[in-house]
């Protein structure tokens, strides 16, 4: 699924924060996501700590 600010209701965003999650974590995707620019990349199925535990480390 592809989301745009505008489709949130989003007009204006300072940063670009993206979490990969995926239920195929082959050591490529996984690099490919964190090269492109991906902060964590997050394999399904998961814990939602899992998740708090992501956006705490991008948000610091």
């Amino acid at each position: 699924m592809n989301l745009s600010y505008k489709s949130l209701g989003i007009s204006q965003c300072l940063y670009d924060i993206v979490i990969m999650c995926s239920a195929m974590g082959q050591q490529n995707m996984v690099i490919d996501a964190i090269q492109s620019g991906a902060m964590d990349f997050i394999v399904k199925p998961f814990q939602p700590d899992r998740v708090l535990e992501a956006v705490k480390k991008v948000i610091g």
